[in-house]
């Protein structure tokens, strides 16, 4: 196999597979699951047992075998797209009864990955740490996240566990490494987030006390050996090991052993940076940045918006620099927001956003308060679809919350310790970055530099992507620590206290702390305007930053410290009323250890609320309590506070906070609440359930309810809950409750594309003592997944009708306007458009006719879903400005009830094909940027078809507008999207069509013509709209001379127009078809001009570009360019710059004599 066409594969990571320099599409996600086996194990024959084993597990289905033969034809026609179907494969080989993957041995990344951990192991061994350090990072380089992410099967689970495993033994290699080569200073930050990743191994935390103890921090080294027994003994049960109790020993006694090779210089500390507001007692240096920052407040004061990044490492001066850089805009007509992560409010989803906004109930700004609504109403989840709010629309409503400020007056929004800030508000911060450049806002994110994380990495990216400024603080210069110290002690530094500043290694915040610990300890001397220490008291000083801090406390009251543990239950900010409740005394009886602590700057006081000066200040004290006492400290803060009237919200956070408690207090409060927590917090609110749920006995009589909460949950949650609902099902005597959990549970099939299960759950719902109106309900789900996963026509026609009588027998609107759906699709499916759009506005006045009032205010979202399905209706009728005014419509219903979001991604549909091509990007583009922002957001993905669908338009717009990495962006983001439910399938359309005109631009004809086999097969999704993509695959099989495939797509196409009831689309459609098949420029002519009529313009393009080449073959030049001119003409207009040049490319084709233009 020769360079160019050289295969190579990529596992460390989402599975990447090259052959030459084109990437390879490897299909469905189990296909690219087999893939995967295949390549891992590619010096062997694998049998097709073992392969089904490998991606099915021990619950194979029957179908395993035909789906294996199934993926390893689309495997090899994705690896030999040119090979003649009568070649054996010389890639993907059939040995015995198995498959052997021909691959170098080099041309796998795990296997060279292996190799070069490998050899840096060997060269430490050596001592060679130069060498072990090169190849290491050359190893890890190669790595792109999460190995084969995504890909399922037990095989792969091991195998990722596997090269885990093996990445980690590579770091603790190349931090050996490192530690020879005398750099530790620079090691510390990393080891102190891979220990905090990996808390129990011991041999990373051991290099860290190593690395800590050379860098000068000798109270840090200890410290993290007391943090190791405490976890170790909690999580195990087990003591330090031999060696990790040796390098203890060492530390203590100062053990020359550990000296580093040469000297080194002090790290500082590396944890979490705090709040904007003033601490230090003076502010010196940060000349540059301080005149960036005040560039870009005058810039906001002008009217223009700016983005502005800042990181450096804990106590660096971040929140001073802030405070000091903004100062100027408290005297100007501009908004102030500030907000702070906070590392107990990280799992709430928008909670720095909506305190930094000043998001709440009882705001006084109208507009602040809805938002607070849509957040509550978001945690409400009451709809039996398992919906509602959807993450990213409350971003929609905090993003126009924000535009809505801006035209009051200029807006300046800071976050500060942004690495704690939740998800949601880190997403939303990102897309606010964008609005900068329009709306006078000047957004501020400050951060530690370390851990890094794939988030914080692409915030900080687009910052500078859109012009922003990005600021990295260093360390103070020799001067500026001068002068720091020259304002703490009002005198001129003597040379011995100079010296011992240089500890601080030129941070503010541990350089105040060790000069106060001095002063406290009466260590300092004034004499003749000069302030100095003896140099034998230089002994005492604070090693470390946590050192020095634990030296201020030590300095309180001992009754003043205990308010101050319990303070920091609550957070870095906590109300004096709420401390009051956890520690069960009266407001007024605290205000003296208040006092103390305001006066030692352990705290600060900000009008009714009250804060830690540092996060660092917060930290030690918090760590200072055990934690089993912290763990019951925040299991009784709980429930004093949930007495106390306080909010569900407050309550979730203390005990989100003591894992491993379950009482009966706990196991009544999380019944009642837990749905509630879930909905505003979906990660705590499934720990506390599943917590609860596992720690109940059998007969403890609120079990099934509970059970039955996880399963609703769960389920809103994307996750898969059959246990849990049949755990529910075989424990319930609530025929409500039951029905409900058929419903979950079929649902639960059918996004695993399992159709058949799913209908066998929902007929046995129906057979069974559930109520009558959940039997309606399933009934009405039933018809849907008998039609779309079965394909049993008459069945579910019946089950339909049968779900309406009983719904109206019942009085049920929800069963009722559920079924009239189905019906709307059954019959969009026949392309009976106008019998469908009759079913949907039957079910819309079906809604109407439903009581008003808060029991069914769920139902808007279903009414919001059936004006979706009136759009398509509308627009397959050829009525575009109607499917206009339902989409308004939709809009409305959405500021009417308040909601989050719309019906974003239909719009983006309709503007395409009414040639609004810059409007559809731009709605678009919200949902995109929040798919591809480098992070793993947790419960924000939309379903999997509106992702297809999302991705198969912009991906399309792109390829006509010749924008190659948006294509390629679009593209592979669709790749990793699953093909499992009809759903999916039918709205993957747009990718196919992207997918094969990217491929015709490339020359690759072939692959194009593939790409379109889902459009060519009716069988393939029959809801499927593919007459008006077969004109592209017409073209492509003409071009490219496969008559075959044309005329294959003018059959389908005429089968499609034949069965259209209302002539519009289709039947135009088939015209175009014949007018390229049978050289017939007139019927092309006649689709361009009902296209015209009906104001299609994208299609109206398309058929003139067709009939002017046509035209031009028949040598009647003069219509020839007249349809040429205007079919340019509308891609121009549409900014289609590949498709303009694809229309003079074959017009020049067919005419040679056509003018070059």
């Amino acid at each position: 196999m020769g360079a160019e066409s050289r295969l190579r594969v990529e596992v460390l990571g989402p599975i990447r597979v090259r052959l030459g320099d084109a990437e390879v599409r490897l299909g469905p996600t189990r296909q690219r699951a087999l893939f995967a086996v295949l390549a891992i194990r590619h010096q062997h024959v694998v049998a097709r047992e073992d392969l089904i084993h490998a991606v099915w597990g021990e619950q194979a289905p029957a179908t395993a075998q035909g789906s294996v033969f199934t993926y390893v034809s689309g495997l090899r026609r994705a690896l030999e797209p040119d090979r003649s179907s009568r070649a054996s494969s010389s890639v993907l080989r059939s040995e015995g009864h198995g498959y052997r993957l021909a691959l170098d041995a080099d041309a796998l990344d795990a296997t060279v990955f292996a190799a070069h951990a490998g050899t840096a192991s060997a060269a430490v061994e050596r001592g060679a740490a130069d060498e072990a350090l090169t190849v290491a990072d050359e190893a890890l380089a190669l790595w792109r996240g999460e190995p084969l992410t995504g890909l399922p099967g037990p095989f792969l689970a091991a195998q990722r566990d596997r090269l885990m495993a093996t990445r980690l033994d590579l770091l603790e290699t190349r931090a050996k490494a490192k530690l020879m080569a005398g750099r530790h200073a620079e090691l510390v930050g990393e080891l102190t987030a891979l220990v905090g990743e990996y808390p129990l191994h011991e041999e990373l935390r051991g290099l860290l006390m190593i690395a800590l103890y050379r860098c000068g921090r000798q109270a840090d080294a200890l410290d993290q050996f007391r943090q190791a027994t405490r976890t170790l003994g909690t999580e195990l049960g087990t003591a330090p090991g031999a060696r990790l109790a040796e390098i203890h020993q060492q530390v203590l006694t100062n053990d020359p052993a550990l000296a580093p090779p040469k000297a080194g210089i002090p790290a500082a500390s590396a944890r979490s940076t705090g709040r904007p507001r003033q601490r230090a007692v003076a502010f010196v240096g940060r000349d540059d940045e301080l005149a960036q920052l005040r560039t870009a407040a005058a810039e906001l004061v002008a009217g223009t918006g700016r983005a502005v990044w800042l990181d450096g490492e804990p106590g660096i001066g971040k929140s001073e620099l802030l405070t000091e850089g903004l100062a100027g805009l408290d005297v100007e007509d501009v908004e102030m927001c500030w907000g702070s992560g906070d590392v107990l409010a990280q799992r709430f989803p928008l909670e720095v956003i909506q305190e930094c906004l000043g998001v709440a109930p009882d705001s006084p700004d109208p507009r602040r308060a809805r938002i607070a609504h849509s957040v509550a109403r978001a945690s409400a989840r009451e709809d039996v679809f398992g919906g509602g709010t959807t993450p990213l629309g409350l971003v929609d409503e905090v993003v126009r919350l924000v535009g809505e400020l801006c035209r009051d007056r200029p807006l300046a929004l800071v976050v500060d310790a942004m690495q704690w800030a939740d998800e949601l508000s880190m997403l939303t911060w990102s897309r606010l970055v964008r609005e900068t450049e329009r709306l006078p806002l000047l957004l501020v994110g400050a951060c530690r530099p370390v851990p890094r994380t794939e988030g914080l990495d692409s915030m900080r990216s687009t910052v500078a992507r859109q012009g922003g400024i990005t600021l990295r603080l260093d360390r103070l210069s020799g001067d500026a620590v001068a002068g720091l110290v020259r304002e703490i002690v009002k005198a001129e530094p003597g040379p011995e206290l100079r010296r011992v500043a240089l500890r601080a290694a030129g941070n503010p915040l541990y350089l105040q702390e060790l000069v106060d610990a001095l002063v406290r300890d009466q260590m300092v001397r004034v004499s003749a305007g000069t302030a100095d220490i003896e140099a034998a008291a230089s002994a005492g000083a604070p090693r470390s930053l946590a050192s020095a801090l634990e030296h201020r406390l030590d300095f309180l009251t001992p009754a003043t410290v205990d308010v101050l543990r319990r303070a920091a239950l609550l957070g870095m900010e906590f109300r004096l009323d709420d401390l009051a409740v956890v520690l069960d005394r009266p407001s007024n009886a605290l205000l003296a250890a208040i006092d103390e602590s305001t006066t030692a700057r352990v705290l600060v006081v900000d009008g009714d609320r009250t804060a830690f000066r540092h996060p660092l200040v917060r930290e030690a004290l918090y760590e200072g309590t055990g934690p089993a006492l912290r763990s019951a400290l925040h299991r009784q803060a709980a429930e004093r506070l949930h007495q106390a009237g306080a909010s569900v919200h407050n309550v979730a956070r203390q005990l989100a906070a003591a894992p491993g408690i379950v009482d009966p207090w706990i196991v009544r409060w999380v019944g009642e609440h837990g749905e509630q927590v879930a909905g505003r917090a979906p990660d705590i609110g499934l720990e506390l359930l599943h917590r609860v749920v596992a720690a109940c006995d059998p007969g403890e009589p609120r079990l099934v309810e509970l059970t039955a909460s996880l399963a609703r949950v769960m389920y809103w949650s994307g996750e898969s809950p059959e246990h849990e609902v049949r755990s529910v099902l075989a424990a319930t005597r609530d025929p409500d409750l039951a029905g409900e959990m058929y419903w979950i549970l079929g649902c639960v099939f059918y996004r695993r594309g399992l159709d058949q299960q799913g209908v066998d759950v929902l007929r046995v719902a129906v057979e069974s003592g559930i109520s009558d109106v959940w039997r309606a309900r399933c009934r009405a789900l039933l018809s849907g997944r008998e039609r779309m996963g079965l394909g049993e026509v008459e069945s579910a026609e019946r089950n339909s009708v049968a779900a309406i009588r009983d719904a109206d027998r019942y009085a049920d609107v929800f069963a009722k306007a559920y079924a009239q759906s189905n019906l709307w699709l059954f019959r969009s499916i026949d392309r009976d458009h106008a019998a469908a759009l009759d079913h949907v506005d039957d079910a819309l006045r079906s809604l109407d006719a439903a009581p008003e009032g808060p029991e069914n205010a769920w139902l808007v979202h279903m009414r919001l879903s059936l004006l979706d399905n009136r759009v398509f209706s509308l627009q397959n009728l050829d009525r575009l400005d109607e499917a206009g005014q339902t989409l308004r419509r939709a809009d409305a219903v959405v500021r009417e009830h308040q909601l989050p979001g719309g019906l974003t991604v239909s719009s983006a549909v309709h503007d395409y094909w009414t040639g609004d091509w810059d409007q559809a990007m731009a709605e678009l583009s919200v949902a995109v940027d929040a798919h591809g922002f480098d992070m793993a957001f947790r419960g924000l993905r939309e379903s999997g078809p509106m992702l297809l669908l999302l991705h198969g338009v912009a991906a399309l717009i792109a390829v006509l507008r010749d924008d190659r990495t948006a294509v390629v962006r679009h593209l592979t983001a669709a790749d990793e999207l699953p093909l499992l439910t009809s759903a999916d399938r039918e709205n993957c359309d747009f990718l196919v069509i992207a997918d094969a005109l990217a491929a015709e631009r490339d020359g690759r004809h072939e692959a194009a013509l593939l790409a379109l086999t889902p459009v060519l097969d009716e069988r393939y999704s029959p809801l499927m709209l593919r007459h008006q993509w077969l004109a592209d695959a017409a073209r492509i099989a003409v071009e490219g001379g496969d008559r075959a495939v044309a005329e294959r797509a003018l059959e389908v196409c005429e089968l499609e127009a034949r069965r259209e009831r209302t002539a519009a689309r289709a039947t135009a459609a088939a015209a175009h078809c014949r007018g390229l098949v049978l050289d017939d420029p007139a019927a092309a002519l006649a689709a361009a001009e009902h296209y015209a009529s009906v104001h299609r313009p994208v299609e109206q393009a398309r058929a003139l570009e067709d009939a002017a080449v046509l035209l031009a073959r028949a040598q009647r030049r003069d219509e020839a360019r007249e349809a040429h001119e205007l079919a340019v003409h509308r891609y121009d207009a549409l900014g289609a710059r590949w498709a303009s040049r694809r229309a003079s490319t074959r017009l020049r084709a067919a005419d040679p004599r056509w003018p070059t233009r």
